[in-house]
């Protein structure tokens, strides 16, 4: 047999990646820069989210952060949708394109002041983060925020809110919210 390098080899003489009998469906080559690679899911995500028809509230927001509800799971794929407890669980090392949306609202005039949305990393804030200044009495707002985070495989995602108020006696209605990870890298 004649030595031929596999890199002048033709299309009809090509063969697949080392390990693609193993692969499940929708698996990609992913390339390690080092002459090797391994097989992994195309599209690893998980969404989390309340509907208007599920609204929860949340009581007695302050300084101390508050872990923010959530009602239903959404598509997942590898990753793993968890409203019970209000996080998705990571399943791989890597880096997240992670979007949050909310709309909530103020329920009395005490409730007026400043609220902060993050997006947590095993209860650490990652740099993801909004807020929105409410007037109180039936005041609703929108807001949303995307990004990257680079996470550890297990990690939970999480969503806190906070207020301004240091009596701990804000309380807000959550129309509607989603959390969604997306694993880009």
């Amino acid at each position: 047999m004649p030595d031929v390098n596999h890199s002048s080899l033709t299309d009809p003489y090509l063969h697949e990646p080392k390990g693609v009998a193993a692969a499940a469906a929708g698996d990609v080559y992913i390339a390690d820069g080092a002459g090797s690679g391994s097989w992994s899911q195309a599209f690893q995500y998980a969404s989390i989210n309340t509907i208007e028809t599920n609204a929860q509230t949340v009581s007695t927001i302050g300084t101390n952060p508050k872990t923010l509800p959530f009602t239903n799971n959404g598509p997942d794929n590898v990753e793993v949708s968890d409203a019970a407890n209000n996080r998705i669980t990571l399943t791989d090392a890597g880096v997240y394109f992670i979007t949050f949306r909310v709309t909530f609202f103020t329920s009395a005039p005490g409730d007026a002041g400043l609220y902060e949305f993050k997006v947590l990393d095993d209860g650490v804030a990652t740099g993801l983060a909004l807020a929105r200044q409410m007037s109180g009495s039936s005041d609703t707002g929108t807001a949303a925020i995307a990004g990257l985070i680079t996470a550890g495989a297990g990690s939970h995602i999480t969503v806190s809110v906070e207020s301004d108020d240091a009596g701990n006696n804000d309380d807000i209605g959550i129309y509607s919210s989603n959390l969604v990870t997306l694993k880009v890298g």
